[in-house]
């Protein structure tokens, strides 16, 4: 210990941010090992305001290095308070991240960074909602919970005890936490799907481990690492026999680590299981699909990108648009759930109606049977919590009435 305090009093004089943030993960290692902040917890809190303060500074007068500084510091924040159950704040964290977006030059490489983190803090947030919000787990403790589920602080003692081991794969999770990790891949580029896609395929069928699922980290087990995939240079050897005997799926990272997002948000529901996705959150998300979709869509006509993962996409993306806005007006938050309310998810529905119908041409496969089996060869439940909701969505797309088709301007 004697000789790493140099080293953390040099970090604290050189770079008081980095010092901080680590300072925060320093805390929440200690609380998941014992279960309380304790005695720490005031200099937990004091930290944790000398870091918001140290931001609100470097955004009066944002350079390059101020920027990254911001982009780490609240990226940690935000992963620290969700693993603390301090899920309002992490929302407000991760609300920050996004509206940076529109801070940051779009052709920066500052949006690289910033683009990673906030797929990394949104994961993170969805998983631990999930937990808090889903009765089976929460059936296994005597603890009490309000109504607003998605947004309860859960003890520590219950947070870190929800599974066996559970300990073990959140400290190793650690090293993932934006301030340990450096950008090495350009956010453009393309990956083989396959190893994130058994993952997938793996939870659809209810064969993942409990504890993986319940820890939050399904960045573990989904084996091409679909979140954390710009961080590692070699897919799992834990999936690559497999891989050899399936054909390549070439995507483009951010475009499929979205579209996971989507699916287990809106098909599989492990995701937020009771909440509509907060609106910016969603409006990024389907903005950074829709992109891909439209890129990769003269390639997909041709052939030249698996048709299949392509349609896969369109179709989680809708799908999860439609079931999160039935929620959403259930829950009376329409407007809130994107921007435009009604208008904007019928405009949304009406573009995944011309894909769906653009890909059908493509391929002359007309029927639901037809579509449920390519989906299926990518990955999709026999049957979804929605009652239908994937016919449903497949049938009104063919029948629609609209002949133009602003999507097959390819």
């Amino acid at each position: 210990m004697s000789s790493v305090l140099p080293l953390l009093r040099g970090l604290n004089s050189e770079n008081p941010d980095s010092f901080r943030s680590i300072l925060l993960i320093a805390a929440l290692h200690f609380a998941w090992r014992s279960g309380k902040l304790g005695i720490y917890e005031r200099t937990y809190l004091y930290h944790k305001v000398k870091s918001i303060e140290s931001v609100n500074k470097h955004l009066n007068g944002l350079s390059r290095k101020g920027a990254l500084t911001c982009m780490s510091t609240v990226a940690t924040l935000c992963m620290v308070e969700g693993s603390m159950g301090n899920l309002y704040e992490a929302e407000a964290h991760l609300d920050g991240l996004l509206a940076m977006l529109d801070a940051v030059p779009s052709d920066s490489d500052q949006v690289v960074t910033l683009q990673h983190y906030i797929v990394i803090c949104m994961r993170e947030i969805m998983e631990w909602k999930r937990v808090v919000c889903d009765d089976k787990l929460y059936s296994r403790f005597s603890v009490s919970r309000n109504d607003d589920c998605g947004r309860s602080w859960m003890p520590l003692h219950v947070w870190t005890n929800i599974d066996k081991g559970a300990v073990e794969e959140r400290l190793e999770a650690l090293f993932h936490i934006p301030q340990y990790i450096t950008i090495s891949r350009p956010v453009t580029q393309e990956i083989d799907a396959r190893g994130a896609i058994k993952g997938l395929r793996l939870l659809t069928a209810g064969k993942i481990p409990s504890q993986y699922v319940n820890v939050g980290h399904l960045w573990y087990v989904l084996g091409g690492q679909a979140s954390l995939v710009p961080f590692s240079e070699q897919p799992p050897s834990s999936t690559s026999r497999s891989q050899e005997q399936d054909p390549e799926l070439r995507s483009d990272w951010l475009g499929l680590a979205l579209a996971i997002g989507l699916y287990m948000h809106g098909t599989l529901r492990q995701w937020d299981s009771w909440q509509a996705m907060e609106g910016r959150a969603l409006r990024w998300v389907i903005s950074v699909v829709e992109a891909d979709l439209n890129q990769t869509q003269a390639a997909m006509v041709s052939g030249a990108v698996n048709q299949e993962l392509w349609l896969w996409k369109s179709f989680a993306m809708g799908f999860a648009v439609k079931s999160a806005s039935r929620l959403a007006k259930r829950q009376g938050r329409i407007d809130q759930f994107i921007l435009g309310g009604d208008a904007t998810v019928q405009a949304l529905q009406q573009s995944t109606a011309q894909r769906i119908r653009l890909w059908s041409s493509v391929t002359s496969r007309y029927s639901w049977a037809q579509a449920k089996a390519s989906l299926s060869r990518i990955v999709w439940p026999a049957k979804v919590l929605d009652e239908n909701l994937d016919q449903m969505l497949w049938e009104s797309a063919l029948q629609s009435s609209q002949v133009a088709d602003p999507c097959s301007r390819y």
